[in-house]
């Protein structure tokens, strides 16, 4: 996992930029992602406004490398909705839902927070619930 920087971008949203494998620049990474330390609901999560969108993470080593950064923070919204679509469109067998979720509590719970305190597990919550994210950008 290689940091490349940390910055407040023109809205002054606090933003890392790192790279889950091998090393670059900001410029020559194929995807930045982006830690926004501002709680927002799932759907105002700033993401598709300033770069492609939330994240999704595609596999345990993925999974793991984020916990690593992120191991003091209880929630973070990332990019699943009901279970099974990413909000980038694109697919993935991985899941690290903790025991007994998703369980959908009061049938309004539709879109996934992680919690990196927690070992890296997912959890289905409320979409109106503010939380921080992280965004990526890239191809």
């Amino acid at each position: 996992l290689s940091l490349i920087s940390a910055e407040k971008n023109q809205t002054y949203f606090p933003v890392l930029y790192f790279k889950l494998k091998g090393t670059c620049t900001q410029s020559s990474c194929t995807h930045q992602y982006h830690f926004v330390n501002e709680s927002k609901t799932w759907t105002e999560s700033y993401c598709r406004e300033h770069h492609t969108d939330l994240i999704s993470i595609r596999n345990e080593t993925e999974n793991f490398k984020l916990q690593s950064l992120f191991s003091y923070y209880y929630y973070f919204w990332i990019g699943l909705y009901r279970t099974r679509s990413w909000s980038d469109q694109s697919n993935s067998s991985f899941s690290n839902w903790r025991t007994g979720q998703p369980d959908n509590a009061g049938n309004s719970e539709y879109c996934t927070a992680v919690s990196f305190s927690d070992s890296g597990s997912w959890t289905d919550e409320n979409c109106n619930t503010a939380s921080p994210f992280i965004c990526y950008s890239g191809e």
